[in-house]
């Protein structure tokens, strides 16, 4: 077996051409008929940690995108679809 080292730029370019040839890719929030709002390459927004889970992976929010989704966080579980 052979295997090449990647940077973590490219590791990721990889991950999201993997996880979007199974998913693909949904440029705007859509109901993909499983009762969730899916938006990306299968993100869903169905959940009460958003904030959490993009703040511990890096990703740099504004003050309106961190409140949408505090919002989010917020709604009942009915709301967020």
């Amino acid at each position: 077996m052979q295997y090449q080292q990647l940077t973590q730029s490219a590791y990721a370019d990889l991950v999201v051409r993997l996880i979007s040839g199974f998913e693909g890719h949904e440029p705007k929030a859509k109901n993909i008929r499983d009762g969730m709002a899916t938006i990306g390459w299968g993100y869903t927004f169905n959940r009460s940690d958003n904030v959490a889970l993009w703040t511990a992976a890096g990703i740099t929010l504004t003050q309106a995108e961190r409140a949408t989704l505090a919002a989010i966080d917020a709604a009942p579980s009915a709301q967020k679809t």
